[in-house]
């Protein structure tokens, strides 16, 4: 009897530790995806085309008015 309880100890302490570790690897796994989340964001912020084409434009008339002065 003493030896069942001992076992039953032992096995629900297994299943504890089980839950335990799945639950900080679950954690573990958000943790990751936010971080892969926010480099992405601060390592790649796409530009629009059209913004692009407005620099240029921008630049081209900046640098005509620095040759007709």
């Amino acid at each position: 009897m003493a030896a069942d309880f001992a076992r039953n100890q032992f096995l629900s302490s297994q299943a504890y530790e089980s839950l335990a570790y799945h639950d900080i690897l679950q954690r573990l796994s958000i943790l990751g995806q936010h971080i892969n989340e926010f480099l992405q964001r601060i390592t790649y912020e796409p530009v629009e085309i059209e913004e692009y084409v407005n620099y240029e434009e921008h630049q081209n008339i900046g640098s005509e008015k620095n040759r007709n002065a």
